[in-house]
């Protein structure tokens, strides 16, 4: 069997080290809408189109930042006429949301393509070190065209189910517990710090005690304390909160403490867009300064 080439469509902070990674296995195209050629990722041949992808390309991941950009590529992709296209499998690694991988799905079915939604989880680092955590729905034979891609990134995979959105809904699950936690123990140290805790050793507590959460654990030891910000934006965890809220009502829910939840993420997101989205600490300690 001649080899698989991959295509990536996004080369941002999680797409880049996906395609580096996937690169080790395979040969990789990348394409990235808000990129040129000059930012290839080690390893990754560049291409100048969609279609130009779509004709290489036995598979197809996205690393996308909205729905529109999704709904955009695979319409591209789906609108290569056969003879010239060699994509049969579309594989969504963004997070999307549950109506869009839903939409996604068919878009891709009517234009002859296989689409298995599949998001991911854990960070830069774990990308770089095919160590993320994978969940994913879609057709038995999406998952097994889809297994070797998903092996070469993720140290876990997990099958939802069949229907598409499933993962979505997944890793939106898991999103809105991390933004809580984030939220919650940012505020725990803020409280302490007005008795006259050190924050430093109030994590040290919370990390042997029943308050500790990978939040605590990773997040406040490696980033926030030491202020090794990395870039990843608070708009993008604000997107996964809203995605959440919207997925809840979708099915008659109301999530008080997720809803809650998304009052503070989305004061967070309008006054600080463009900064890390663990710096939430940073900035509701200001907030509760400011207001003494």
């Amino acid at each position: 069997m001649a080899e698989r080439t991959i295509g990536m469509v996004g080369l941002g902070n999680i797409g880049a080290p996906m395609a580096s990674r996937l690169a080790e296995k395979f040969p990789v195209l990348g394409h990235d809408i808000a990129k040129d050629q000059a930012s290839a990722p080690e390893g990754v041949a560049m291409v100048p189109s969609i279609a130009a992808l779509a004709a290489r390309a036995d598979a197809i991941c996205l690393s996308l930042p909205s729905a529109q950009a999704v709904l955009a590529v695979i319409g591209e992709v789906a609108g290569v006429p056969a003879p010239g296209r060699r994509t049969r499998l579309i594989v969504e690694l963004s997070t999307i949301g549950i109506d869009t991988a839903q939409r996604s799905a068919e878009l891709a079915r009517a234009g002859g393509l296989a689409y298995l939604d599949a998001p991911v989880s854990g960070g830069v680092g774990r990308a770089r070190a095919g160590s993320l955590a994978i969940m994913c729905a879609g057709a038995p034979e999406a998952v097994a065209d889809a297994d070797d891609v998903l092996r070469q990134l993720a140290s876990r995979v997990f099958v939802m189910g069949e229907q598409p959105g499933l993962g979505q809904g997944m890793k939106l699950a898991n999103n809105i517990i991390s933004a809580a936690a984030l939220a919650v123990t940012s505020e725990a140290l803020i409280f302490g710090s007005r008795l006259g805790l050190a924050p430093e050793k109030m994590i040290d507590v919370i990390n042997v005690s029943t308050g500790r959460t990978e939040v605590s654990e990773i997040k406040f030891t490696q980033t926030i304390l030491p202020r090794n910000y990395r870039g990843a934006f608070s708009r993008i965890m604000g997107k996964d909160v809203s995605l959440f809220l919207e997925g809840a009502r979708s099915v008659g829910l109301d999530c008080g403490v997720a809803r809650r939840t998304g009052e503070i993420w989305e004061r967070f997101v309008a006054d600080e867009p463009s900064k890390d989205f663990q710096y939430i600490y940073e900035y509701l300690r200001d907030k509760a300064e400011a207001a003494r």
